[in-house]
């Protein structure tokens, strides 16, 4: 507010920098709810992942150092914490600030972490101190969106190879938004009743200016004390919030940006089983799953037209 960021640009940046929502106007979290966006203004792994490389690299003097590569580990795992505290401890916030940390922790011990393991580890701990978070929808799509992405992002992104840079970026952006869309729609559709159908679009834009967005505010906050450098600075970071929220908007205006659906517990459970059976028919080449797929398919939709009924 200080640098002149006020108004929707203030609401969007603390949103997504601290965790600070009470700034958002309805119509902008219509808009990023519309188009499929709204996790860019909850902090998330996004988020906590860029916090973790702006710190490896600025803390990365220290591995000259004999026990600096020991010491490095244990002031990003206190730093990222801090952050979490900050932004309040979110489910995302936490799920992603345990598993950095068992990164961390590995590089301590001189290991490397296997990602699943560094996943449901960091489930267990969580569950561990509340259990009530496995009810919590942030808990859910958290969990279900990192899963989904280290499954399918990989296999996704190796359906087509791109030699050119560019095209090869985007498609692995898109690789990433198909995985986390796999793994979240049925909660998302279950919850919230809306599937937004120009998710690929909206993050196209959201992701990176996103990432933009993060890296400027941590320099931000760096040489906040600078005349003018500090000013230069917040300018630029309040005209790519202006421009991502105009795209955002633009998006949100399409014809069939969004599709209401609502489904039951059934049906719930049915999407994940026809997901997992599908993926596995498909992987393993198995007749037996592609038959559980079919029959989840069939009861999906007899229940389908049963609540139609009713």
């Amino acid at each position: 507010k200080k640098l002149g960021i006020e108004g929707d640009e203030f609401g969007m940046l603390a949103a997504l920098t601290l965790g600070y929502k009470d700034a958002l106007t309805p119509e902008l979290r219509e808009s990023f709810s519309t188009t499929g966006a709204m996790h860019v203004l909850a902090v998330s792994g996004l988020h906590v992942g860029i916090i973790f490389v702006v710190l490896e690299f600025l803390l990365s003097f220290l591995n000259r150092w004999r026990f600096g590569k020991r010491l490095k580990p244990i002031l990003i795992i206190v730093l990222l914490w801090s952050y979490a505290f900050i932004t309040g401890l979110s489910p995302s916030v936490l799920r992603s600030s345990v598993m950095f940390s068992c990164m961390a922790f590995g590089g301590v011990l001189g290991r490397k972490s296997n990602t699943y393991n560094t996943i449901f580890v960091s489930a267990f701990f969580l569950l561990f101190f509340n259990a009530d978070l496995l009810f919590d929808v942030g808990f859910q799509l958290s969990y279900s969106a990192v899963i989904a992405i280290v499954y399918f992002q990989p296999k996704i992104a190796g359906l087509l190879y791109v030699r050119n840079r560019f095209l090869r970026w985007a498609w692995d952006l898109a690789a990433v938004s198909l995985a986390a869309q796999i793994g979240t729609a049925p909660f998302a559709i279950f919850y919230f009743h809306q599937f937004p159908n120009y998710f690929l679009l909206s993050n196209f834009v959201v992701i990176p200016a996103a990432t933009l967005i993060l890296y400027s505010v941590f320099f931000l906050f760096i040489v906040s004390p600078i005349p003018y450098l500090n000013v230069a600075i917040a300018f630029l970071l309040k005209w790519i919030l202006k421009i991502m929220y105009t795209c955002i908007a633009w998006i949100e205006n399409l014809p069939y940006a969004l599709s209401v659906v609502w489904i039951d517990g059934w049906q719930l459970l049915l999407l994940y089983v026809i997901i997992v059976a599908a993926t596995v028919g498909f992987v393993r080449k198995s007749f037996t799953f592609v038959t559980i797929t079919m029959c989840a398919l069939i009861m999906f939709g007899l229940i389908n037209v049963y609540n139609h009924y009713t």
